[in-house]
């Protein structure tokens, strides 16, 4: 009977789950239907209304998620490209996941499946934090599969589109060492190989070349081995190779792959093939091979009229064949595409900065702007037409003007590779109409906004908001605004109405939303100092303030900049300004880096004395002519030096063309990042509580660090100058480094650093390590900083930029200046070098006059090759030159003393006035 009973309920359960399982075959087969749209959507609601409360929840969440996968997102908005399903595709998702979150016998692998789809939804609309989230509670379940797996890919990607960039290759990095456990993953594989070399290259093509070819590489080696048919995939590839040899001028080899990249793409992907087109029109048009280059991008404007980049292309091979007028017409079609004109514009015609403002696709217009710009000078060059600069020098103008609207308003947060090119084109060619013009006034601000935007952008975003402890809720809140804004524009350029008020409704959005977002910023700065810092817009000072704060009778400025191509400086004094080129920069470049490998060892005999004064006479002629020397000798001089002349001690160069005279002679030097850098950094508040302290750590645990045994004199001889606080052996820990630079005015570190063969420099302690990016995130209110370690002002060189720097994280972390080495020093030469700084300094001295005496000194007391610039030149001063007299110190025998004197005082007056009675 019992047995009857059970066979009768699992009948009854059978035919129930049968049941269920039908009415989701049912709503499938709606789904799948060749009915309309419209009907198949009618059928859909009655089933819901219908059936809602009749099934399980189980078979419901079921349902709910088909719903949202089959339907909204495959149907409606993946066949029919209708965005507004897009909301109910997340929508009915997140229905599917409430129910199954509360189920007594919830499946993890239902549960997966959900949350990917919300994550992948919310990825698809651009709600990257919201994506991230979905994504993240997936990771977080119990049982890692491979669609946990595939949701950390999609972590990597949300991460590259909001600009985390070393977070989203964290992320791809897991997966791949899932992968290469697990052979039956080759797609996912083949996939992340692909998601990850795209991220190298959003933050560089030249920054991460090796990695981005090897990714390539393997993506290409699953394809092949695997049998694997995926076009899509083969297309990127194709196309990511091609773009990476055009970066690396190898466009030979770029034309190979954008011609497979055709082969692999459908007849109806109009938008891809002409971005091809376009791509294969630029390579042959650098290779000179105009018939297939005009060929080509003829076939891209066919493809896709609304492209604006092959009209780019065209203006440079109309300008390459001395058509000039029809160049910059071609170039400001490709304006006229971004700002959607509807009537064509003159080639002499500019954009007005309140265009700027509402335009969506910045980068792009971007580039149109300067190479127009470009296009200018050069037919300045073929008439000498000074009009002609006129015009290029009011598109630099504006194209600054849309970086900073770039920097400030986009939602990714652009790498700093992506402005040192954008920087080493825009401003560099900016000085250069400049100089043609003769206007040095002018230069100076591009030379300083160059500066001010690659200082800005020496960390990461990852890592600014990890510095200033940004909450997740925050950053979501300014990537939402910034979206806003993006959105508004974009629907401005899609808009096809002509009607003027309801364009002008559409830009009062778009305002609307700046300005809510610029609050924001501003809301920041209180909450967050350093992490608003970074957004703000870069301030640079007007140049009436600087020649007035920072130019005097017996103070002059030079600043440079410089690339492999081309170079200028300027020569700030009270009454002239002089505005000079600098010639066959790419020797000079040479040049200094065989002076720089000079000066980095001790000369041994004669002929090394003459190759060096010769070699670095040359570089003094390039970089200081002599109508310039005539006006900076026995001057205070502020060098604001660029690229690899961050590298170069001016100090040890030879001003003589026959003789050894080295400059140190003639003027008192310091260096700068730039002008404006200065000026903000000498009006941050400083309130120090004591007065120095000095780290020598001597020996270094477990780190395999050679022992310094002159350190702990150095430190104590120094505090005998300036009194204060020693931490020796294992007292000079990174956590007493972290925990009490804040509390004094001179930071001196007897120690080991290096710059290291990463992007991130260390400076070593008794116990560990501090990189650099823990210096950015600390705070210190002191008037200096001394490196008495190896190459502390050295780093990575990158064009535009100069070097990465431990120097400049003290900067960037608060001190008024640096003192820092520019090669591996000789322990004993720097430790006199930098007891006689401090005895200078306590003289009242500024610190460059302090540290040229100390220089002096040590060349007039040494002979042979203990003169040479390896022991006394590495040594260099940034930053703000102010004196830094010590404190007066009170010991208690003059405490006594003081005491004696007035108990005799009062003795003495007390029996005067008894003798008078």
């Amino acid at each position: 009977m019992i047995c009857k009973s059970i066979l009768v309920l699992s009948l009854l359960l059978f035919h129930a789950q049968s049941f269920y399982g039908q009415q989701q075959e049912k709503l499938r087969s709606i789904i799948a239907s060749n009915a309309s749209i419209e009907v198949r959507q009618q059928q859909l609601d009655s089933f819901f209304l219908i059936e809602k409360d009749k099934i399980p929840l189980k078979v419901l969440a079921d349902c709910y998620h088909d719903y949202s996968l089959r339907w909204c997102y495959g149907v409606q908005w993946r066949k029919a490209g209708n965005n507004s399903f897009s909301e109910q595709a997340i929508e009915y998702a997140k229905k599917a996941l409430k129910i199954r979150e509360n189920l007594s016998d919830r499946n993890t692998k239902d549960l997966k499946n959900t949350l990917f789809n919300i994550g992948y939804f919310n990825y698809l609309k651009e709600n990257y934090f919201e994506a991230i989230k979905a994504f993240s509670d997936l990771v977080d379940l119990e049982h890692t599969d491979t669609k946990t797996m595939d949701a950390n890919r999609m972590l990597g990607n949300a991460y590259t589109k909001i600009g985390d960039f070393y977070k989203a290759l964290r992320y791809f990095d897991k997966v791949i060492a899932f992968c290469q456990k697990d052979t039956l993953n080759s797609k996912l594989l083949l996939r992340t190989y692909i998601n990850r070399s795209s991220t190298y290259t959003s933050i560089g093509y030249l920054e991460f070349p090796e990695q981005i070819n090897a990714d390539l590489n393997k993506a290409d080696s699953i394809l092949k081995n695997t049998g694997i048919q995926d076009n899509l995939r083969k297309t990127s590839i194709s196309l990511m190779r091609g773009n990476f040899h055009i970066k690396n001028n190898e466009f030979q080899k770029g034309i190979s792959f954008f011609k497979k990249a055709l082969v692999s793409l459908s007849e109806k992907d109009s938008v891809n093939i002409a971005k091809v087109y376009n791509s294969l029109g630029l390579s042959q048009l650098k290779l000179d091979k105009f018939a297939e280059a005009i060929e080509n991008i003829q076939k891209s404007i066919a493809y896709n009229p609304n492209y604006s980049s092959p009209y780019e292309n065209l203006g440079d091979y109309y300008i390459k064949k001395k058509k000039y007028k029809e160049g910059l017409s071609s170039y400001q079609k490709a304006i006229d595409i971004i700002l959607q004109k509807k009537r064509e514009t003159l080639y002499t015609d500019l954009v007005s900065k309140e265009e700027l403002e509402v335009i969506a696709d910045k980068d792009r217009l971007l580039g149109h702007l300067i190479s127009k710009a470009n296009g200018w000078v050069t037919y300045y060059r073929h008439d000498l037409n000074k009009n002609h600069l006129e015009k290029a020098l009011q598109t630099f103008i504006l194209a600054d003007h849309l970086a900073d609207l770039i920097r400030f308003e986009s939602t990714e947060y652009k790498s700093k590779l992506y402005w040192r090119e954008k920087g080493a084109v825009l401003y560099m060619n900016a000085v250069e109409v400049c100089y043609l013009l003769e206007k040095p006034k002018k230069a100076y601000y591009f030379i300083e906004k160059n500066k001010a935007i690659l200082l800005l952008e020496d960390i990461t975003h990852e890592q600014a908001k990890k510095n200033a402890k940004l909450p997740d809720h925050i950053a979501k809140r300014e990537f939402d605004l910034k979206r806003k804004i993006y959105l508004s524009e974009n629907n401005l350029q899609n808009t096809n109405t002509f009607s003027k008020d309801s364009i002008t409704i559409l830009k009062n959005k778009i305002y609307n939303h700046k300005q809510a977002h610029e609050k924001f910023v501003d809301s920041l700065a209180k909450a967050y100092p350093n992490y608003a810092e970074i957004k703000k817009k870069p301030t640079i000072i007007p140049y009436t303030f600087f020649k007035e704060k920072y130019i005097a009778d017996n103070e002059v400025v030079l600043q440079y900049i410089l690339n492999k191509e081309k170079g200028f400086g300027i020569l700030h004094t009270p009454l002239q300004t002089i505005f000079f080129k600098i010639n066959n920069t790419k020797q000079l470049c040479s040049n200094v880096i065989n002076a720089h490998q000079q000066m980095a060892q001790p000369f041994m005999t004669r002929d090394d004395l003459s190759v060096f004064q010769r070699n670095t006479h040359f570089i003094f002629s390039q970089l200081i002519p002599q109508n310039v020397y005539n006006l900076i000798q026995d001057k205070k001089l502020t060098i604001v030096p660029d690229h690899i002349l961050q590298q170069l001690p001016f100090e040890a160069l030879s001003t003589h063309p026959q003789k050894l005279h080295y400059f140190i002679k003639d003027v008192e030097i310091k260096y700068v990042y730039s002008m404006s850098y200065l000026d903000r950094n000498r009006h941050m508040k400083r309130n120090p509580k004591k007065e120095f302290v000095g780290f020598a750590p001597i020996t270094f645990k477990n780190s395999g660090l050679s022992n310094l045994s002159l350190s702990k004199n150095e430190i104590e001889t120094i505090k005998k100058i300036y009194s204060g606080d020693l931490l020796i052996h294992k007292h000079a820990s990174k956590t007493n480094f972290l925990d009490t630079i804040n509390n004094y005015k001179i930071i001196h570190l007897s120690t080991h650093a290096d710059i290291g063969e990463t992007s991130n420099p260390w400076i070593a302690f008794a116990n560990q390590k501090v990189s650099l990016n823990e210096i950015y995130a600390t705070k210190n209110q002191s008037d200096l900083v001394v490196l008495s370690a190896c190459k502390t002002s050295l780093g990575e060189l990158q064009e535009g930029e100069g070097v990465m720097s431990l120097a400049r994280g003290f900067f960037h972390s608060g001190t008024k200046s640096v003192v820092s080495s520019l090669w591996s020093t000789n322990d004993k030469a720097n430790q006199e070098l930098l007891i006689n700084f401090y005895k200078n300094l306590s003289k009242g001295l500024t610190k460059s006059a302090a540290l040229r005496n100390a220089k002096l000194d040590y060349i007039k007391n040494h002979e042979g090759s203990e003169k040479s610039p390896f022991y006394w030149a590495p040594l260099v001063l940034i930053g703000d030159n102010a004196p830094i007299p010590p404190s007066p110190s009170f010991s208690i025998w003059t405490g006594l003393t003081i005491i004696c004197i007035i108990l005799i005082v009062i003795t003495f007056i007390y029996y005067n006035k008894k003798l008078k009675h």
